[in-house]
């Protein structure tokens, strides 16, 4: 038996016993919109542009305009509906996909459980896990996805941008070109290559920046006496003990004044190994001052000085945030999960023996974090006597003379 509902555009029904039946899905809506984070000096938060005709997922890189410059940007959310705060004649269009997929989707499903975890805007968490610059250090690239020969009926009808960048595309060995050189070469490149990536004969990718490579330098490390040496060779062999077996290459040459076939002889007769290292980039004659041990001082803290005299410690006003809970239970959680972020704070006594509120210096990403666990936090200006733990340091106080 069956039954429908004309309103809804579901269909409705139950399975009788070894049938089979189909259901519609409601359509989903159009992802019209996207927010995208802007690889550009100065730019803060998300802005958001129009889809247009474009396929785009979060992870994806695009084109943008900002201002009178086109910039790159990384897909963050794609959006159903815009914001009220925003007018849709006033929100321009992305430009175009430079790279598809840069980002696997599981990477920003790892940032939402990070933001989620810590109550802290998405933005936040993006900006710190991905390296600045990224975007500007990139290269993107264009590279042929048909084979070198094609049918000339085919290409008969491209633009003269078009052809020319699939010409030079299919002369090069590995078929594939720098953007930025396909601008040179090429009048109204951008065109001709839109032209390319509507026909998908050619995909737009972005390859990352090279990762930096550590300094190698060779060591010579001592692995036997060795037969046969003569004096000059034994004499090596002596340094290299008095150093604890171990120099640089090019070290051991200038201590003992030999030429580096000198020491890959020794290296043929088993005494010495030569091994490449990374190199610590530390400014080798740096020089770490040692300054006197410093005082922590309290509130209400006396010193005395050498004629006699005391001086009484007050502690200078903080702009501090003042944390209460619903209550002391609710409170308890609060500071645990302060605790937990090594954040200096004070529990403030004003219940019989309870701690009524937590005051902790400001910062909004602690801020944003309490307010997520319910926490009421309010801007305040007071002494600030934060408890002593692994993580404290002196912190501002002015001195008065009694």
């Amino acid at each position: 038996m069956y039954s429908t509902a004309p309103a809804m555009p579901l269909f409705l029904g139950v399975a009788e016993p070894q049938t089979t039946y189909r259901s519609e899905r409601v359509p989903q809506p159009r992802m019209e919109w996207v927010e995208v984070l802007v690889d550009c000096p100065g730019a803060q938060g998300l802005y958001t542009y129009h889809v247009a005709a474009l396929t785009i997922q979060p992870g994806d890189i695009l084109t943008v305009p900002f201002g009178a410059q086109q910039v790159g940007g990384i897909a963050i959310r794609l959006l159903d509906a815009l914001p009220v705060s925003l007018d849709a004649a006033t929100i321009r269009p992305v430009e175009e996909v430079i790279s598809q997929g840069f980002f696997p989707a599981s990477y920003w499903s790892l940032l939402e459980r990070v933001a989620r975890y810590y109550h802290t805007p998405l933005i936040q968490v993006v900006r710190v896990a991905l390296p600045p610059g990224l975007l500007s250090r990139s290269q993107r690239r264009i590279r042929l996805l048909l084979p070198a020969a094609l049918d000339p009926t085919l290409t008969a009808s491209l633009s003269p941008a078009a052809a020319q960048i699939l010409s030079l595309l299919q002369a090069q060995k590995q078929k594939d070109y720098s953007w930025q050189y396909l601008q040179r070469q090429v009048r109204y490149a951008a065109a001709g290559l839109r032209e390319l990536l509507q026909r998908g004969w050619v995909e737009s990718y972005l390859e990352s920046p090279a990762p930096v490579r550590p300094k190698q330098r060779q060591v010579a490390i001592l692995t036997g006496s060795g037969a046969d040496l003569s004096p000059k060779q034994q004499e090596i062999l002596d340094v290299l003990k008095r150093r604890g077996g171990e120099m640089w290459f090019q070290e051991l040459q200038q201590t003992c004044q030999v030429s580096s076939s000198v020491l890959k002889t020794l290296v043929r007769k088993g005494s010495l190994v030569l091994e490449s290292r990374e190199v610590l980039r530390l400014d080798a004659n740096a020089v770490q001052p040692d300054f006197p041990k410093t005082l922590t001082l309290e509130q209400d803290d006396m010193l005395r000085l050498e004629d006699g005299r005391l001086v009484g410690i007050v502690a200078a006003e903080e702009y501090l945030y003042e944390v209460r809970g619903r209550d002391a239970k609710h409170l308890m959680q609060l500071a645990w999960h302060i605790g937990n972020r090594h954040t200096k704070a004070q529990i403030v006594n004003e219940w019989d023996g309870i701690g009524d509120r937590i005051l902790i210096l400001r910062d909004h990403v602690l801020r944003d974090m309490l307010i997520g666990l319910g926490a009421t936090v309010t801007e305040i200006s007071e002494p600030f006597s934060p408890m002593d733990g692994a993580y404290a340091h002196d912190h501002g106080h002015a001195l008065l003379n009694r």
